[in-house]
């Protein structure tokens, strides 16, 4: 069935009267930090550098070796393991997309959103579930949250660890109450592509290219937001914005930016604070992940949906927790 060419012209219309009805919030915003800028280059230039360093020596070391193995266990279709059977019933998910999202919780963002992608091009796995299995894989790692927020913010190990259970707890619980229809009922995608006789060699080399790529793009991503959140701060330093709000920000934007300005959060609200901030991984996060998955055409309001979730379970866990500490 065809559109009339009246009906093509109408939908045509919408959608571009959607697209300019936020183009001047667009356009000030865009205009406004580039004279930001120009006017304070060495803050952009620092925070550039900061953005780099930052890249290069906690990204790319904590990332890449990861997203290559991740790679090549789907490349040579090893991706479904004993494990994701059983979470299978669980999280309302095909066992494979259960280990994607297994890579997600042990190797942080965006392993499991990788190997997602890769499941989706071999389609493998329906729309629906890629989405939901996304939002459930995109957990910090355990390693960031025992060293970063639980050692080096708390002094505690014990805080990382269970403020990790808290974001795998929220992400399988979102996930598995996201989907109504039961599992029987679930659409394969059919024609499926395997992957498995693909010589060793072939596919270790296209997953370290397609790995050194996807790296860029993180380091890409990790710079910019350096440079943005630096420019919030000196925003909010110059309009005497209450510290409270400059760390909400900072959280919602990025988080390790989130989590390094939560000092300034009153001790009660603090660890809820934190958990709430890993939930939700902050917006730098969210740009990686759908850089990641272009081609599924992710549904961003689902996806931001599920993570805001996330975040509620998160601080009402910690809520809780903190008083039985």
């Amino acid at each position: 069935m065809t559109l009339q060419p009246t009906k093509k012209k109408r939908i045509t219309g919408i959608l571009i009267r959607d697209r300019l009805k936020h183009f001047p919030l667009i356009a000030f915003a865009v205009l406004f930090l580039m004279l930001f800028f120009l006017k304070n280059s060495m803050l952009a230039k620092n925070a550039v550098l900061t953005g780099l360093h930052r890249a290069a020596t906690v990204v790319l070391p904590s990332v890449f070796p990861f997203l290559v193995l991740s790679d090549l266990l789907v490349s040579v279709g090893g991706l479904p393991c004993k494990i994701s059977g059983w979470l299978s019933p669980v999280l309302r998910l095909p066992p494979s997309a259960c280990t994607a999202v297994l890579f997600g919780w042990i190797c942080g963002f965006p392993i499991g959103a990788v190997c997602i992608a890769k499941e989706v091009e071999g389609n493998r796995l329906s729309q629906n579930d890629a989405e939901r299995a996304v939002a459930a894989a995109s957990v910090p790692s355990p390693a960031f949250l025992v060293g970063v927020v639980g050692n080096g913010l708390f002094q505690n190990i014990s805080v990382g660890i269970v403020l990790w259970f808290f974001c795998v707890f929220s992400a399988a619980f979102v996930c598995a109450f996201s989907e109504k229809k039961k599992q029987k009922n679930r659409k394969v995608p059919q024609n499926s592509t395997f992957q498995g006789s693909i010589p060793f060699m072939k596919a270790l080399t296209g997953a370290i290219r397609s790995s050194a790529g996807v790296s860029l793009n993180l380091c890409a991503f990790v710079t910019f937001f350096s440079v943005l959140i630096a420019a919030v701060e000196s925003i909010t330093v110059a309009f005497g914005i209450p510290s409270f709000f400059s760390s909400a920000i900072a959280a919602l934007l990025e988080l390790s930016n989130g989590i390094l300005s939560s000092t300034a959060i009153s001790t009660p609200f603090l660890l809820p604070f934190c958990a709430a901030t890993c939930g939700w991984a902050g917006f730098s996060v969210h740009f990686q992940i759908f850089s990641v998955c272009e081609k599924m055409h992710l549904n961003l309001g689902k996806y931001l949906l599920a993570k805001g979730f996330q975040s509620a379970v998160c601080f009402f866990l910690a809520w809780i927790w903190q008083f039985f500490r």
